[in-house]
């Protein structure tokens, strides 16, 4: 149980880190949304 209880949290700080990591992205690409797509 305890080993399933730090696979989940584990589980839990990666998606935390994807989430911050595509708020990030999305809150810099807002003021200019013609940065990474006009290079594209």
């Amino acid at each position: 149980m305890q080993r399933l209880y730090q696979f989940l949290n584990i589980i839990k700080i990666c998606v935390m880190l994807v989430v911050f990591s595509l708020q990030c992205n999305t809150n810099m690409n807002s003021p200019r949304p013609s940065g990474n797509a006009g290079v594209r």
